[in-house]
C-alpha cells in the first residue's frame, strides 16, 4: 500500500540480509552432538532388533559331594515376561534323607509366582529365606521347577538371589545369581 506521499507502508520482508557471524567451533560441535545422538539411536534400535533387551537364561552349577546341582534362571528379562527358575539336582546314587530347597525371599519378592512344581511337602521361612522340603525322591534326581515372571510393579535394575541345597540336615550346595530387569 502507498500513502498519499507515495511511501509504501507494507512491513519490509526482505530476507536477502546477510545472516550473522556464526563461530564455525559451535557449529561443528552442534554437527557432532547430533551424530552422537544418532549413533546412539541406531546402536539402542539395532541392540533392541538383536533382542538384547528381551528375557535371556543362564545356567550356573556345581558338583560336590556326589551331587551336581544345577539352577536355571532369567539373567535379563522385561517385566510381565516369564522368568521360569529351575532347579536340578542329580545324585551319583539315591538320596539318603529329605532334600530342602532354600531361596532367597527377596528375589521371589520380585517374582510375581504362578506355581511351583512339584509342590514342597513343607514350606517355612527362615529370616530373608523361603525354606522348600521335599520327601526323599524315589528317583537319583530332583527337578524343581518354579512358574513366574517379573512383577508389573518391580523397579528395573538387578535383582541378587541364591538357591541352597541341603539333604538331611547337610548343606550341600549354594549357588548365587544375578537377574536383571528391564524397564
Amino acid at each position: 500500500m502507498v500513502d498519499e506521499h507515495g511511501v509504501d507502508e507494507r512491513p519490509d520482508t526482505d530476507t536477502t540480509v546477510g545472516p550473522d557471524h556464526v563461530d564455525l567451533r559451535a557449529v561443528r560441535r552442534g554437527h557432532r552432538l547430533r551424530l552422537l545422538f544418532f549413533i546412539g539411536v541406531v546402536a539402542f534400535l539395532v541392540a533392541a532388533a538383536f533382542g538384547i533387551f528381551g528375557y535371556r537364561s543362564r545356567t550356573v552349577s556345581r558338583t560336590d559331594r556326589g551331587l551336581t546341582t544345577s539352577v536355571t534362571y532369567g539373567q535379563f528379562t522385561r517385566r510381565g515376561v516369564a522368568t521360569p527358575l529351575q532347579i536340578d539336582i542329580q545324585s551319583d546314587t539315591d538320596f539318603s534323607d529329605d532334600v530342602t530347597v532354600a531361596i532367597d525371599s527377596s528375589w521371589l519378592e520380585k517374582m510375581d509366582i504362578h506355581s511351583i512344581s512339584p509342590q514342597p511337602d513343607q514350606e517355612s521361612t527362615v529370616g530373608d529365606t523361603v525354606v522348600w522340603t521335599f520327601q526323599k525322591p524315589k528317583s537319583n534326581e530332583l527337578q524343581v521347577s518354579i512358574d513366574a515372571d517379573a512383577g508389573s510393579s518391580t523397579q528395573p535394575g538387578p535383582t541378587d538371589g541364591s538357591v541352597a541345597i541341603a539333604v538331611g540336615d547337610q548343606l550341600i550346595h549354594q549357588l548365587t545369581f544375578r537377574t536383571w530387569i528391564w524397564p
